[in-house]
């Protein structure tokens, strides 16, 4: 349910912002509707700005990022791991080989 509310702000936002730039285009005049379209924009975009603190504050909406969460990362990870004296670490000089 709250997505659905979501999307259908995201979408208000969306046509009033559009018909405010109609507005503006069709009757570039001072009668107030494209003032009054973007006056609307504004208020569903603040309604969708509560409804998302809201819905992350509750717990129904949470970010999948990866970089939110790491444990997953971190799962395979070895304190002392064994494979470390195969790893090749260079010296000063590389050894230049010639095949013929």
């Amino acid at each position: 349910m709250l997505h659905l509310l979501i999307v259908l702000l995201f979408i208000a936002i969306l046509i009033a912002l559009f018909s405010s730039l109609w507005s503006l285009l069709r009757r570039p005049s001072a009668d107030g509707t494209t003032a009054n379209r973007l006056l609307w924009r504004v208020i569903f975009s603040v309604l969708l700005i509560l409804l998302l603190v809201y819905g992350f504050s509750s717990g129904r909406l949470r970010s999948h990022a990866p970089w939110q969460s790491s444990e997953h990362i971190h799962k395979q990870e070895q304190p002392n791991p064994d494979h470390i004296h195969k790893m090749p670490v260079p010296g000063h000089r590389f050894k230049t080989e010639v095949l013929a």
